[in-house]
């Protein structure tokens, strides 16, 4: 699978140390991933456990992609890339203090995030796993210090820390 992720940002950015964003404009336009927040959206609203609230919190200056926070009987970052049909899922632990990533063969998921991997899935969208995201890669970005730069970046968000390394630095 890396090797598919690493051809898609290679292909999406060109030169990797003189990257071109050209590709997030006609994404954006695209709206390939319109159908599958519908359906989750109407899926939400179907799942009997309760009000669930799906708002976009997408930062056009840094972000690669669509991101949205899933509330409901928990909190969920839900992150899907203009680079191709990836995604990352994480939750917002029950402390609140920190972001996990929900690996698609974990089997610690709860019912509401089954049905998000099952969604996300069966729209041909690849949920990425941790060892992925961490990957490193050699691209330059405005925000990300060249030595910091992992997968996550390039396929999601120009953000120095990984949003799951937040609040846990002091204890790693």
């Amino acid at each position: 699978m890396i090797e598919a992720v690493k051809r898609d940002i290679s292909e999406a950015y060109g030169q990797l140390d003189k990257p071109s964003f050209e590709f997030e404009k006609e994404e954006k336009r695209r709206s390939a991933y319109e159908p599958f927040i519908r359906d989750l959206a109407a899926n939400l609203l179907m799942d009997r456990q309760g009000f669930f609230k799906i708002a976009s919190v997408t930062d056009l200056n840094s972000d690669h992609g669509f991101a949205f926070i899933i509330q409901g009987v928990g909190e969920w970052w839900l992150q899907l890339s203009f680079v191709g049909f990836y995604a990352v899922l994480m939750r917002l632990t029950e402390r609140g203090d920190h972001l996990e990533v929900i690996d698609p063969d974990d089997d610690k998921k709860s019912p509401v995030e089954n049905l998000i991997i099952s969604l996300i899935a069966s729209s041909g969208i690849h949920l990425l796993d941790t060892d992925t995201l961490e990957t490193p890669i050699d691209l330059k970005l405005f925000d990300t210090e060249p030595e910091n730069v992992r997968v996550y970046q390039a396929l999601f968000s120009d953000r120095d820390v990984l949003p799951w390394r937040v609040g846990r630095a002091a204890r790693t």
